[in-house]
Formats: structure tokens, sequence, C-alpha cells
């Protein structure tokens, strides 16, 4: 099966998009051909992210916001508050934000790739029931579900473009008049995202398909990371 016959069956059929991978994982080069694809497009999206007015002056201000909130809070002196406010106007007329999004394009995308292949293999090893599970098999799941991610990083960044906004996404956050990312209920509806869900499905699947694993270990083994993830993610924002 093609790359491509793959790609076609994640929308179609999901499952059969790791048809055979267990046999016969993806080659090194078509894994680098699926990161080095997954860069370029991470990277034109943050250009485009960060290039937008809209979005680039909210999160501006959303950072400006918490260097005032510490300041208020006693937590930094006022002094340094200013110092860091004024280098935050600096980065913000700068093209630093537009530097820094391209390299963690590639450096995120990198060290992401192999991070979710190796929690991979260790959960289809830990509770999958085949006996051999190659590093080369986990990054074919990964490497798959990545493909979808190259749908889901063009719809997503169109949609906050399209809003104006850095936190919209398909998902209930829609029907939030004024969003609160120090509000847990607005945090929860923003994360509910149909495309990330839609991602991790893939994910659930692949690792369903070629660990043999049941609905209830794949799901779980996948969602429950994800939702840590997502409080440690709203516990940092919240600061």
């Amino acid at each position: 099966m093609t790359l491509l016959d793959r790609l076609i069956n994640l929308f179609s059929s999901p499952g059969s998009a790791f048809d055979g991978l267990d046999e016969k994982p993806l080659t090194a080069g078509t894994v680098v051909l699926v990161i080095s694809v997954t860069i370029v497009i991470s990277s034109l999206m943050s250009v485009w992210f960060t290039s937008d007015p809209d979005i680039s002056e909210q999160m501006r201000s959303v950072q400006i916001g918490k260097i005032q909130k510490q300041i208020e809070q006693g937590k930094i002196p006022a002094e340094q508050g200013q110092v860091m406010l004024a280098q935050m106007e600096e980065f913000g007329d700068s093209n630093m934000a537009l530097v820094f999004g391209i390299v963690g394009a590639v450096f995120g995308t990198i060290l992401f790739f192999f991070l979710i292949s190796l929690y991979v293999m260790v959960m289809a090893k830990f509770i999958g029931t085949v006996e051999q599970y190659p590093f080369s098999l986990a990054m074919s799941v990964t490497a798959i579900g990545f493909m979808f991610g190259w749908v889901q990083s063009l719809v997503g960044t169109a949609i906050k473009i399209s809003m104006g906004d850095m936190y919209a996404s398909i998902s209930p956050y829609l029907v939030i008049s004024e969003y609160d990312h120090s509000n847990l209920v607005h945090y929860v509806l923003s994360q509910a995202d149909l495309l990330m869900i839609a991602y991790l499905a893939i994910l659930i699947i692949g690792l369903k398909v070629t660990a043999r694993m049941s609905w209830t270990g794949s799901a779980l083994s996948i969602a429950i990371p994800y939702m840590i993830l997502a409080f440690v993610g709203f516990v940092l924002n919240s600061l």
C-alpha cells in the first residue's frame, strides 16, 4: 500500500490505513518524508499565524497580561516587570516571534515525533498482545498520525486566522463570547477540538490494529496522557 493510499484511507476507512504495518513497517525514507512534509507545513502555518496582525496583537496582549498579573501579585519586582514589559513590546515589533515559530516547528516536530513513537512502543509492549513491537512499527503508526496532522494544521490555522483568535477551534469554544484562559471551564471547552479528537482517535485505532489491543486499553493509553498534558497546560496558562 502506498503512502497516498494510506492517507486516503485515513478519511475513508481509518483502520485500513494501518494494514500490513505489523509485517512491513514504513521504510526509513518514508518516515523521513512524512517528518519533512510536517516540518514544511508547520513552518508555513507558523509564518501565516504570526504574520496575522490580530493574532500577533492577541499573543502580545496575553503575555503582557500575565506579566502585569505577576507584578500585581508581587511574584516579580515592579522594576523587573517593567523591563519584561518593554522587552515584550520589542519582541512583538520584531521578527523574533516568526523566527521562534519556525525553529519550534522544526525541532518541535522532530522531538514530538520520537516521543510519541517511544510512547506508542511502550504501550504496545505493556498492554498489547503481540510478542514483538519494534520501534520502526511505532514510528510507522506515528507517521500515519502525522499525515492526518497535515490536514489538522491547515484547517486549524485557517480557522484561527479567519476568526482573528489564536484560541479558536472546531469546539464548544466557538460559543464562548469572552474567552478567559484562566477559567477551567473555558479551557476544557477549547480543548474539545474535533480535529484533535480525530487525531487521537487515529492513534487509538493504530494501536489497536498494530498491537492487537482492546478498544478500552488503546483508548485509555492515548486519552489519559492527553488529559494530563491538557491539565498541565491549563495550570501553566493560569500562572
